[in-house]
């Protein structure tokens, strides 16, 4: 009798144990993705930044560049596509923009929207970032 009450109170406990791993694993692994996800995101966002700099050093007249929440990234090419809503003087454009995940990459291609006008900006512009924030160049 004792022995059968033993082995139910370790059969309970190895469960019990079992249960605890697998609650810490799924854990750590959710927080391991989120850092993953977070350090990805603050690339795109480095990466917006440069090619916002690109746009402001080749079109006139910019007063705001909105990069769009939604992006793909090819992983077979190493790009990472996104579009990009940008405001002038003048008028407001759409262009999609193909971001190389290098960081040395120079790189960068744009399919141009029209009505947008070559130049240097040489006025601050308001950056809206796909993950919602907000800067000035």
């Amino acid at each position: 009798m004792k022995r059968a009450i033993n082995k139910w109170v370790i059969s309970i406990f190895a469960i019990i144990m079992l249960l605890m791993i697998g609650i810490e694993g799924k854990t750590y692994m959710d927080n391991d993705k989120k850092k993953y996800n977070a350090q990805q995101m603050s690339e795109i966002v480095e990466m917006e930044r440069i090619a916002a700099k690109q746009i402001k050093n080749t079109f006139l007249e910019i007063e705001e560049i909105t990069f769009s929440e939604k992006y793909k990234v090819n992983k077979l090419t190493g790009f990472t596509n996104i579009n990009v809503e940008i405001i002038s003087n003048t008028n407001q454009t759409n262009l999609g923009i193909s971001l190389p995940s290098e960081e040395n990459s120079k790189y960068l291609t744009s399919y141009m929207g029209k009505g947008l006008k070559k130049g240097v900006t040489e006025m601050p512009i308001k950056i809206t970032f796909s993950d919602k924030t907000e800067g000035d160049l």
